[in-house]
């Protein structure tokens, strides 16, 4: 329980301080998207080296969600596999490149979920 308590701290804090940003930009960016029952959502984002990387998840409450972090060689580099939809992943890239990011929707309902990341 303490543990959600913090990840959901920490997850609001990042998607408060988060402003909207065009994609392609290095610039903090948030959405919502809607994850099918039973399926993934994957995203391609370039996160540079040396600087903290952060993905976070907040669904509507109804589904596991899971994040997953993928470099470019396909190999894994963190993951967040809670049995909820808060979701939030960090990682310090030790070189500049673009990572593959899976959000996964492990239940029969779609999830409503806010998505960011910095």
């Amino acid at each position: 329980m303490i543990r959600m308590a913090a990840v959901f701290l920490a997850l609001a804090t990042l998607l408060v301080s988060l402003a909207p940003a065009d994609a392609g930009t290095g610039e903090p960016k948030r959405w919502k998207r809607k994850v099918p029952k039973n399926s993934d959502v994957i995203y391609k984002i370039k996160y540079f080296a040396n600087q903290d990387a952060e993905f976070a998840v907040i669904g509507e409450g109804n589904t596991d969600v899971d994040i997953h972090v993928l470099d470019e060689g396909g190999r894994e580099v963190t993951k967040d596999v809670a049995l909820t939809d808060l979701a939030l992943v960090r990682w310090r890239p030790a070189k500049t490149q673009v990572f593959t990011i899976i959000v996964r929707n492990l239940h029969n309902e779609d999830n409503e979920c806010t998505m960011g990341h910095n």
